[in-house]
């Protein structure tokens, strides 16, 4: 039995003629993060950064086409999870229910996001007046910075999160966005 605490092993043999060989196994073994969090009603996360995502449907165990972002928008309930793939290796998360029952759906036609990457000020740009709340994760999930969209163009400043790759939700049923700030 090897752990990830005994990456070698080595054994001395002995022939007929009474000669020793050592014979060494190294031995990697790689882990792969398969939790996933729960950021709002419709929205999960899988845990593990820069790997390769394709979330699907539980019920059906079929790939959910085109969600291959670590962060996946439920468009209707159901049961969902993630496979994630490290490192060659990949493994599947646990499925979570997702009740999307009784969420507003916003029409705001298109939704932009610009300069991406950023570093310091963020433009958030509709087509339709918005009246939303948005919140900005970082890559674990968590929440680092939130606020409220008002008319066709609201400016975030950024200045207080450190470089590195953010998520930004609206409420209502945005597709999240990544965001760059270099």
């Amino acid at each position: 039995t090897y752990t990830q605490s005994n990456d070698s092993a080595s054994v001395i043999l002995t022939n007929a003629a009474g000669c020793d060989s050592i014979v060494t196994l190294d031995l990697t073994i790689n882990n792969v993060e398969t939790g996933i969090t729960q950021i709002d009603a419709v929205t999960l996360q899988a845990d593990a950064v820069g790997a390769q995502y394709q979330w699907f449907d539980c019920s059906t165990n079929q790939a959910i086409v085109g969600e291959v972002n670590q962060t996946f928008v439920a468009t209707s309930t159901g049961d969902y999870g993630v496979i994630i793939t490290e490192n060659s290796c990949s493994d599947t998360s646990s499925c979570i229910t997702l009740d999307v029952v009784g969420v507003e759906d916003v029409s705001a036609g298109f939704i932009d996001i610009y300069p991406n990457p950023t570093s310091n000020l963020i433009t958030i740009q509709s087509e339709s007046v918005l009246n939303n709340d948005f919140k900005i994760y970082d890559h674990q999930g968590r929440e680092v910075m939130n606020g409220k969209l008002t008319g066709k163009n609201t400016e975030v400043s950024l200045g207080k999160l450190s470089r590195g790759t953010y998520t930004i939700q609206l409420d209502g049923n945005y597709k999240p966005s990544v965001i760059i700030k270099k």
